[in-house]
């Protein structure tokens, strides 16, 4: 969850994947389901893999940089490269 927080906050990622959380959300509030809530069990799982596959993509099509840096804390390891550096 920390994660997407900090997605949806930094300015580096675009409108488009943020709008997915939102999509989501609204697909769980609005009284339109795929699969019918009066339904026991079946009517609340495709609410929660909506949100699930939803949190997913966003974090699928943010830039991999950005996910990695907010991920582990800090910039992402870039091979050294070797650039007539010594003998």
């Amino acid at each position: 969850v920390r994660l997407l927080w900090r997605l949806t906050l930094d300015r580096q990622v675009s409108l488009a994947p943020k709008m997915l959380l939102p999509a989501a959300i609204a697909y769980i509030v609005l009284p339109v389901d795929i699969v019918p809530d009066f339904l026991p069990f079946l009517g609340r799982i495709d609410d929660l893999l909506v949100l699930v596959l939803g949190a997913l993509l966003f974090i699928a099509l943010a830039p991999r940089e950005i996910v990695t840096q907010h991920l582990y804390g800090h910039e992402p390891v870039r091979p050294a490269t070797n650039r007539g550096e010594g003998p």
